[in-house]
């Protein structure tokens, strides 16, 4: 398609473009929530690890504890 001469009231090229920016927007979110998850997980881990109980059972209500500090 020659872009010089797309009609800019194309419905269907703006519905296209509209679906590709939103999955973009979609992966992008995916990404920062896996990324902040990822964060959370180290950070709780180097609290356990840092607690000198790395080989120790937590209950959830200990997790959560920590959890709770970060």
């Amino acid at each position: 398609m020659n872009t010089a001469h797309r009609d800019p009231f194309d419905l269907h090229e703006a519905i296209h473009e509209m679906r590709r920016q939103l999955g973009t927007e979609l992966l992008l979110r995916l990404l920062l929530y896996a990324v902040g998850a990822g964060l959370v997980a180290a950070a709780l881990t180097r609290s356990l690890a840092s607690d000198g109980a790395a080989s120790r059972r937590f209950s959830s209500a200990r997790i959560s504890s920590i959890a709770a500090q970060l």
